[in-house]
């Protein structure tokens, strides 16, 4: 079966979404499961809507075939799976794998994604409309996240020096966001960019009241989870 190779229930979603989106006309049977409660649909009905988008021949519907997880996102859903949050802030959409690894395990947490890319932001858009309710998309660079009046239990940075110019002013307003946990990833190397040592994520961290840190080395990456 087709739907083997997806994740379903997203792809479904991101169908719903995009042809809501798109206004595009379908057929009455198609128009009636974009009509329906999303939570409603048999995988049967969902499998409809896939074969729709293949159908149509939309590239995007690519993102989200399985394919093996990053060690390292496997790492970080176990730490998600052990923190178990009320609320959680993704800064950047540009690692949709990622984000289907925990819509998999956390599928109606109540979440928060940053981005300015409006390629990323189409995909996300889509699938908050088409049945993700819960997603709150936040059209914005991570060092203008910070609201004194919203606050998350756990925000997850990924590669940050891809989504900022400025990195230790995303850094400071991300944790600023933070009430329990900050996790972040960047590459041990880079030829493009200058990254942040080991030593200025510790600095940046005491600053910004983060005093429980730990730091390892997983996938060519740091990974820095921090606590209040």
């Amino acid at each position: 079966m087709l739907s083997e190779n997806y994740h379903l229930f997203l792809a479904a979603a991101y169908m719903r979404g995009w042809l809501q989106d798109t206004q595009t006309a379908v057929d009455a049977p198609i128009r009636g499961l974009v009509q329906k409660p999303f939570a409603e649909l048999s995988k049967a009905e969902q499998e409809t809507l896939l074969q729709e988008g293949i159908r149509r021949g939309l590239p995007e519907l690519a993102r989200f075939r399985i394919v093996e997880q990053a060690a390292i996102f496997q790492k970080i859903l176990t730490l998600l799976n052990g923190i178990r949050p009320d609320n959680m802030l993704e800064v950047g959409f540009d690692y949709l794998q990622f984000t289907i690894c925990w819509l998999q395990h956390f599928r109606y947490l109540s979440a928060a994604m940053t981005e300015t890319d409006p390629r990323h932001l189409a995909v996300a858009y889509a699938l908050q409309k088409g049945g993700m309710g819960f997603l709150q998309i936040q059209e914005t660079v991570p060092e203008n996240i910070f609201d004194t009046q919203q606050q998350f239990d756990v925000s997850v940075a990924l590669d940050l020096h891809r989504k900022t110019e400025d990195i230790a002013a995303a850094f400071n307003a991300i944790c600023k966001a933070t009430k329990r946990f900050a996790i972040f990833t960047f590459p041990l190397y880079s030829l493009r960019r200058e990254l942040p040592s080991e030593a200025t994520v510790r600095e940046w961290l005491a600053a910004a009241d983060m005093p429980y840190v730990k730091i390892e080395e997983a996938d060519n990456r740091l990974l820095v989870v921090a606590r209040k």
